[in-house]
C-alpha cells in the first residue's frame, strides 16, 4: 500500500479537533463523521494498492532465412503450439517471423496458433536487430513481457547488440532456442579477391579462397558472362585454399564472373549454397550505347556508328534489361520497342538508373512506341520529356467500347494489398479515363453468367462511374466466355460510333464455354466490331489457344502477363491502339526551334518532313527541338533531365514506313546523333578526388579521397551516393546515402550487400555531372556463410544473457518465468465513493434517527426475550419446590380433604415487552 499525496493526512488534525469542539449529541452521528472523514483524507491522499503479477505478453520470434534447417519451420511451429497450449488465461503470446525484414506473423490479440503463415519476401538474410526491435513494440510498456528468439544464431544488417540492450532497458529477457544447421562437411568459397574495375585490355588476377572441412580431390571451373567454363582440377588440404585465374577483357564493360567448386562427395556437402560465388569487375572506358531493335542492321546503328559512337544491338529482350548488362553501357535507344518486350521489371530498372545518372535514354517513335506501344502509365513514361495524354481536341469520331472483366472465384486470389480482381478494376478505370464525354462505354462482369455493371451509355451521362467499377467483386465458378462475347457484343450492336471495340479481360487457364464463339466473332467481324483480349496468365496456359483465336477472330489484339499489376496498362495501351487516335500517319512538316542550339550546333535549315509521327505534348521543363506545323503543334524532337539522368525522345520513326522524306534528308544522321549524344552519361574521373571501392564482410564500402594539399573542397556539402539494388525477383529498389567524414580527407558509405542482388551506385554532388560506379554484388547470400567466415560481432547467447535470458531446449515452464510485476491499483475512486455513502447515512442518522431506531428496536426484542426466559425459569423453580414440599406433607399426614389448588402469582411489573420497551425510552 502507498500514497500518491501522503501530505493529505495531515488534514486529519484540524478535523480531529473541530470533532472534539464541535461533538455531537448522539454516538451514532459522532461515528460516522469520523468515518467520513477519514475517508475524505484516505481519498485526497490518493491510496494504491500494489501486488506481485506475472501475466503478461511473450512474444517469439522466429528465423525464416535461408541458413536454418530445412525442419526449422516445423519444430518452431510444435515449440509454438506448445507454449500457446500452456499460456496462462491471463497472458498473450505473439509471433514475429524474419528474413532480411520482419513482419507481424500472429498479433498478442489474436486468439489460437495455426501455424507460421507470413510471407517471407526476402529469406537472404537474418535481421536480428528489427526482428527484435518490432517484438519490443509488441510488449506493453507497462506490463510484463518476455521474447524468445528461434535462430540458428546467425544475423545480418545491423548489430543486434543494440536491440537486446533495448530489451535489457526496459526490463523483457530475451531467450534463445538455437536451431543448428549442421556443418562439418561444408565445402564453400569463403571469398574471390579481385579489383572492382580495370582498364580494357589490362590484366588481372581472381584469388578464390576455398575452405575444405578434409583433404579431398575438387574441381573448379570459372566463366565470364554466358562463356564457357574454364575447368581445372585441385587437391584441396583441410582449412583455407586459393586458386587463382588471370583475365583480361578489351571491351569496356562489366565482366561478370561465376565460380564454382564442386566436391569429391556432393551428396554429403551440408551447404552446398556456397559452393558457387558471383564477382563483378568493371572494365574502364568509354562504355557503348545498347540500341534496342527490330532491325538489328537498320539505318540507326549505322548513323550512330558514322558518329563515332560505340553502339552494341540487340533485339528487345527483358533479358537484356538486367543490372549486370546495364551497368557495362552508357545509355540506350529504343528503337519503335513495344514495351511488352521489355517487361515491368526491365522498364523500372531503367527508369531507375536514368534518375539515378547511370545512363541515359533515347526513344524513337513508330507504330509499336510511345502510347499505341504500351508505355502510357508504364515506368518510362514518367522520365520522358513528352507525355502521352490523350486530349479532347484529337478524336474525330465517337468510340464505343465495352470492357467484359472475369470475375470468377481465381481472381480473388491476393497480389500485396490487393486482389486481382482489384487490379482487373483498376485497369477498368483507366480505359473509363481515357474515353472522351461523348464516348460510349460500358461494363460487364462474368462468372457463369453475364452482370451489367455500365450499360453502354454515353460517358457524361454515366453517374458514379468509377464507384460502379471499384465494387465489382470474384464471385467464384469460372467465366463462360461465350455469354461475355454474347452479351457485350449485343450492346455494341446498338451503338451507332464509328469505332465499336470490346476489351475481354479473361483467365487464361480457366476460360469455360466456348459456345459458338466462331458464328458469333464472324458477325462482330462483318459489323466492324473489333476484339481484344487479356489473358492473366502466359501462352502456354491451358485456354490460351482459345483465346488466342478469340482475338484473331475479333481483328483485335491478344495480350498476355502473369503479373496483375500489369493490367491497367495493358488495358490503356489496348483503348489508345484500337482508337488508332494518337499515331497521326499522314504526311507532315515540322519546323526546328532555338532549342537545337543545346544539342548541337549544325544547321538544320528551317524545316523537316515525316510520313508520320506518334502524338505527344511536351512536358513542362523540357526544351521542344522540332514541332509540327499542323493544327497540335506536337514536339518531333524534345530532351528533358530525369533525375539526374537525362532522356531524349524522337517521335517519329527513325528509320521505317512513316520515315517519309526524313530518310532522305543530309541532316537527318546528324540530328539523331545529337539526340544520342546529348544524353550519354560522362566518362568518370576527376584530378582533386579518388573514389574507391571494396567488398568487406558484405558490405559495399565507397569511400571518397581528397587531395591532402586541396586549398577547399571539391563541393560545398557533402555528396551522396544514389543505389539502384536489383534482385533475382521483383522490381528494383532505389535508395539514397550520404557520404560521412572518417578523416579530414576521406569520406565513407557502407551499403549492405543481401543475396543474389547488384548495386549500381551513382556519385551525386553539387556542381558537377554525376559519376557511376562499378557495379557491386554479393558473393552469395550472406546466409550461406561458412561458420568461420561469419560478421564480427558479440555471440547471440551471450547477448541474450545480458538481458537475464536463457538458451532454451523445451518451453516448458515459460510462462512461470516472465518478470513479476507490481500491479497497482488506485482505491481513490472506491473510497471517495465510500465517503458519499457515509455522508448520505450521516444525514438519515441526524435527521431521521435511522441506525438509533433499528438499533433500539433490535436491542430491546432482545432485552425482552431475555426478561421473559428469566421470569419462566423463576416460575418452573417456583413450581417445583412447592410441589416438593407438598409431596412431604402427603407422605407424613395424609389428607382428609381435598387439596385446594395454588393460586397464580401475579406478573411483576417489569416482567412485559411493554414495560421493557417503556425503560429504554427513558434511559434514552
Amino acid at each position: 500500500m502507498s500514497f500518491m499525496w501522503p501530505a493529505a493526512w495531515l488534514l486529519i488534525l484540524p478535523l480531529a479537533v473541530f470533532l472534539y469542539w464541535h461533538p455531537f449529541r448522539s454516538r451514532w452521528v459522532t461515528g460516522l463523521r469520523l468515518a467520513l472523514y477519514l475517508a475524505l483524507v484516505l481519498a485526497l491522499s490518493g491510496i494504491v494498492v500494489e501486488w506481485p503479477d506475472r501475466t503478461g505478453t511473450l512474444i517469439v520470434a522466429v528465423d525464416r532465412s535461408r541458413s536454418m534447417p530445412d525442419d526449422a519451420k516445423e519444430e518452431a511451429e510444435s515449440f509454438l503450439r506448445r507454449l500457446e497450449a500452456s499460456r496462462p488465461r491471463d497472458s498473450r503470446l505473439g509471433v514475429v517471423a524474419f528474413g532480411a525484414e520482419p513482419v507481424i506473423d500472429k498479433l498478442p490479440e489474436s486468439p489460437g496458433f495455426d501455424g507460421l503463415e507470413s510471407r517471407i519476401a526476402n529469406p537472404d538474410g537474418s535481421d536480428v536487430s528489427g526482428a527484435l526491435a518490432l517484438a519490443l513494440r509488441q510488449i506493453p510498456a507497462d506490463s510484463p513481457g518476455r521474447i524468445l528468439l528461434i535462430s540458428d544464431g546467425r544475423w545480418t544488417g545491423m548489430d543486434p547488440a543494440r536491440a537486446f540492450a533495448a530489451a535489457a532497458a526496459r526490463g523483457v529477457p530475451v531467450d534463445l532456442r538455437r536451431l543448428l544447421r549442421a556443418s562439418a562437411h561444408d565445402l564453400a568459397i569463403a571469398g574471390i579477391d579481385a579489383p572492382m574495375s580495370a582498364a580494357a585490355g589490362e590484366f588481372y588476377t581472381l584469388n578464390c579462397r576455398i575452405v575444405s572441412p578434409e583433404p579431398q580431390q575438387v574441381t573448379c571451373r570459372i566463366r565470364r558472362g554466358d562463356g564457357g567454363w574454364m575447368v581445372r582440377e585441385v587437391k584441396l588440404h583441410r582449412g583455407v585454399n586459393f586458386v587463382s585465374w588471370r583475365d583480361r577483357s578489351d571491351q569496356p564493360g562489366v565482366a561478370d564472373y561465376t565460380v564454382e567448386v564442386i566436391g569429391s562427395d556432393p551428396a554429403s556437402d551440408e551447404r552446398p549454397g556456397n559452393n558457387r560465388a558471383r564477382r563483378l569487375v568493371s572494365i574502364a572506358g568509354r562504355k557503348p550505347v545498347l540500341l534496342l531493335s527490330e532491325s538489328p542492321s537498320g539505318n540507326l546503328a549505322r548513323v550512330l556508328a558514322e558518329a563515332k559512337i560505340p553502339v552494341v544491338v540487340r533485339r528487345p529482350s527483358p533479358a537484356e534489361l538486367t543490372a549486370r548488362k546495364l551497368a557495362g553501357y552508357s545509355g540506350v535507344i529504343l528503337e519503335n520497342v513495344p514495351a511488352s518486350r521489355l517487361g515491368p521489371d526491365g522498364m523500372s530498372l531503367l527508369a531507375g538508373m536514368v534518375r539515378s545518372g547511370a545512363l541515359g535514354l533515347m526513344m524513337t517513335g513508330g507504330r509499336s512506341s510511345f502510347a499505341v506501344g504500351g508505355y502510357y502509365r508504364s515506368p518510362l513514361e514518367e522520365i520522358l520529356p513528352v507525355s502521352m495524354e490523350q486530349r479532347q481536341e484529337l478524336r474525330k469520331n465517337l468510340l464505343a467500347l465495352v470492357v467484359a472483366l472475369d470475375r470468377s472465384g481465381s481472381m480473388s486470389a491476393p497480389i500485396g494489398n490487393l486482389t486481382k480482381m482489384d487490379m482487373a478494376n483498376l485497369a477498368t478505370l483507366e480505359v473509363y479515363r481515357l474515353m472522351m464525354p461523348r464516348d460510349e462505354f460500358g461494363v460487364i462482369a462474368v462468372d457463369s453468367a453475364a452482370h451489367t455493371v455500365i450499360p453502354l451509355t454515353p460517358r457524361e451521362d454515366i453517374v458514379g462511374g468509377e464507384t460502379r467499377i471499384r465494387s465489382i467483386e470474384s464471385m467464384g465458378g469460372g467465366i463462360f466466355t461465350y455469354t461475355a462475347l454474347h452479351q457485350a457484343t449485343n450492346e455494341l450492336m446498338r451503338s451507332n460510333a464509328a469505332t465499336r471495340h470490346l476489351i475481354l479481360f479473361a483467365d487464361a487457364a480457366d476460360a469455360e464455354e466456348p459456345g459458338a464463339y466462331r458464328e458469333l466473332l464472324e458477325r462482330t467481324s462483318r459489323a466492324g466490331i473489333t476484339v481484344s483480349v487479356v489473358g492473366l496468365g502466359t501462352g502456354q496456359d491451358s485456354d490460351a489457344g482459345f483465346l488466342k483465336d478469340v482475338a484473331r477472330r475479333g481483328n483485335g489484339m491478344i495480350y498476355f502477363s502473369d503479373r496483375a499489376d500489369e493490367l491497367p496498362r495493358i488495358f490503356a495501351q489496348d483503348t489508345f491502339l484500337m482508337a488508332r487516335n494518337t499515331f497521326v500517319d499522314t504526311p507532315v512538316e515540322a519546323d526546328y526551334t532555338a532549342a537545337l542550339r543545346s544539342v548541337s550546333q549544325a544547321d538544320f535549315g528551317r524545316s523537316a518532313g515525316f510520313g508520320g509521327y506518334n502524338l505527344c505534348y511536351g512536358r513542362e521543363g523540357a526544351e521542344i527541338l522540332l514541332v509540327t506545323r499542323d493544327e497540335f503543334k506536337a514536339p518531333i524532337a524534345a530532351v528533358g533531365q530525369a533525375g539526374l539522368g537525362r532522356v531524349s525522345a524522337f517521335t517519329a520513326e527513325a528509320d521505317g514506313e512513316y520515315t517519309g522524306r526524313f530518310a532522305a534528308d543530309p541532316m537527318a544522321g546528324t540530328l539523331l546523333s545529337a539526340l544520342a549524344n546529348w544524353m550519354l552519361t560522362p566518362e568518370s574521373g576527376g584530378d582533386d578526388y579518388l573514389i574507391t571501392q571494396q567488398l568487406i564482410d558484405g558490405v559495399h564500402r565507397i569511400e571518397l579521397h581528397l587531395n591532402p594539399d586541396r586549398e577547399r573542397d571539391p563541393f560545398p556539402a557533402p555528396p551522396v551516393v544514389n543505389s539502384v539494388v536489383t534482385r533475382g525477383f521483383g522490381a528494383p529498389e532505389t535508395r539514397r546515402d550520404v557520404f560521412t567524414w572518417v578523416s579530414p580527407d576521406r569520406l565513407e558509405v557502407n551499403l549492405p550487400l543481401e543475396g543474389d542482388s547488384v548495386q549500381l551506385c551513382t556519385v551525386v554532388w553539387d556542381g558537377r555531372r554525376p559519376e557511376s560506379l562499378a557495379p557491386a554484388a554479393a558473393l552469395y547470400s550472406p546466409e550461406f556463410r561458412p561458420d568461420g567466415d561469419a560478421v564480427s560481432g558479440a555471440d547471440i547467447a551471450e547477448l541474450a544473457d545480458s538481458t537475464g535470458g536463457r538458451e532454451l531446449l523445451l518451453p516448458d515452464g515459460l510462462w512461470d518465468e516472465l518478470p513479476s510485476r507490481l500491479r497497482r491499483f488506485n482505491l481513490t475512486p472506491w473510497i471517495a465513493l465510500a465517503a458519499v455513502l457515509l455522508l448520505l447515512l450521516e444525514v438519515a442518522e441526524r435527521r431521521l434517527g435511522l441506525l438509533s431506531r433499528l438499533f433500539r428496536r433490535r436491542t430491546a426484542t432482545v432485552s425482552a426475550v431475555a426478561v421473559e426466559g428469566k421470569a419462566a425459569l423463576s416460575r418452573e423453580k417456583r413450581r417445583k419446590r412447592a410441589a416438593g414440599t407438598e409431596k412431604a406433607k402427603n407422605a407424613e399426614f395424609p389428607p382428609d380433604e381435598p387439596p385446594v389448588p395454588p393460586t397464580a402469582e401475579p406478573e411483576e411489573p417489569g416482567d412485559s415487552l411493554g414495560d421493557a420497551l417503556r425503560r429504554a425510552r427513558r434511559r434514552r
